[in-house]
């Protein structure tokens, strides 16, 4: 028995690419995404948020005009009284170097370990401007060559 040719290429065509088509899509894999939400009812306080950065384990930051929030993907622990008058402006993440936070008083290294946290203080600020403390900084940013500029 022949079989007309014009019509087993189209099917074997067809039938081809819906074997590939079927294959590729059993073989993606999607990457899983962990999303939420925290509220202050978690811990988070009422006040805006200011900026937020992942330190060099892994913690989660927030920094708010009351202090700051760290997040470790289950609990929340606030940090209040870490950083003179509170009122943290933002972060400075740098690779294989501890976290920098600027506030209203000046700059601190978040020093984090997986059971407890440490708070150093960089360099110091002030209500009044004089040319040895910094008068409300607001930014952070490291250069290439490691200098750190603070507006």
């Amino acid at each position: 028995m022949l079989r007309d040719s014009s019509l087993v290429i189209p099917f074997m065509k067809s039938f081809s690419a819906l074997i590939i088509a079927i294959f590729v899509v059993v073989s993606l894999r999607a990457q899983l995404v962990q999303s939420g939400t925290y509220n202050f009812y978690d811990g988070l306080s009422r006040g805006l948020i200011k900026s937020i950065a992942k330190d060099n384990i892994g913690f989660m930051w927030i920094a708010t005009d009351e202090g700051l929030i760290r997040l470790d993907g289950h609990n929340s622990t606030f940090f209040k009284d870490e950083l003179a008058g509170g009122f943290a402006k933002g972060f400075l993440a740098r690779p294989n170097k501890p976290l920098l936070v600027v506030h209203d008083y000046g700059v601190t290294e978040i020093i984090s370990r997986p059971d407890t946290t440490y708070f150093r203080k960089v360099l110091s600020g002030s209500t009044i401007d004089t040319d040895q403390q910094l008068f409300f900084p607001k930014s952070l940013y490291e250069d290439r060559h490691g200098t750190l500029w603070i507006g």
